[in-house]
């Protein structure tokens, strides 16, 4: 491998880690103001920040709310009304 295949490599693994972080838009103990959309098959309702879906205890849908975010994972956040 040349110094110029080098370089590109890099550039490659630069540019796939930073389009695939794993940061999320919300964050533990954090509040948010969420509009619940639907109702998960647990009962608890289902909102988005910025498409990531948070699930609210006792949550109704077509309902403002604000929560505080208990837990998050991968694909998705468990908050709690705090109203």
């Amino acid at each position: 491998m040349g110094i110029a295949e080098e370089e590109v490599t890099v550039e490659v693994e630069i540019e796939v880690s930073q389009r695939f972080s794993c940061s999320k838009p919300v964050e533990v103990g954090k509040e948010y103001e969420v509009y619940i959309t639907a109702i998960s098959r647990q009962g608890d309702g289902i909102a988005r920040v910025q498409g990531f879906v948070i699930f609210v205890k006792n949550g109704k849908v077509k309902q403002n709310v604000k929560v505080k975010v208990k837990q998050v994972g991968n694909k998705f956040a468990t908050a709690v009304p705090i109203e």
